[in-house]
């Protein structure tokens, strides 16, 4: 059986985009990306809320979304936009993903706390849906801000190569 994630490498090496900085390629590694660290931050939100029921929505959520964070930045450094580290871009991606780590959990809350007072759902259903909406939005605007800001080749920038 096949693991999505090596499914999904697989087909980034046939399309030749696991060395290519065009957008769509970019793009396909940061979805990569995204899966590994969205794993790891609904999990552990998951057990913290739901699973062991230790933390209520926003700590819950904060954790997951820190351990989430962390992998995405190593990540998203190394793999999607081939970046030596440079602690103006590490501070950049820190500020970004605060400002992004306080509309997620908004977000999340807001919906989290609607549909488990108006629909019948059971907690995991509404915390996967809540994060799934949140986590997009804020996805997307973290995508957008990485590219087109902070890893946006410069002169003499220096990246990574694949090999």
């Amino acid at each position: 059986m096949a693991y999505p994630i090596s499914t999904a490498w697989a087909a980034l090496r046939a399309a030749n985009l696991h060395k290519s900085d065009a957008l769509h390629a970019q793009a396909a590694r940061f979805g990569l990306s995204g899966l590994i660290s969205a794993s790891i931050d609904v999990g552990l939100t998951w057990l913290l809320q739901v699973g062991l029921g230790v933390l209520g929505q926003g700590y819950a959520r904060s954790v997951g979304y820190i351990a989430g964070t962390l992998v995405a930045y190593m990540l998203n450094r190394r793999f999607t936009f081939r970046e030596k580290f440079s602690a103006r871009r590490f501070v950049a991606v820190v500020v970004l993903y605060f400002v992004s780590w306080l509309l997620n959990v908004e977000i999340y809350q807001s919906l989290f706390g609607w549909l488990h007072e108006n629909t019948v759902l059971t907690q995991t259903p509404v915390l996967l849906i809540a994060y799934a909406v949140a986590q997009s939005i804020t996805t997307a605007i973290n995508f957008v801000v990485q590219r087109s800001i902070i890893f946006r080749p410069h002169g003499g920038s220096k990246t990574i190569q694949s090999s």
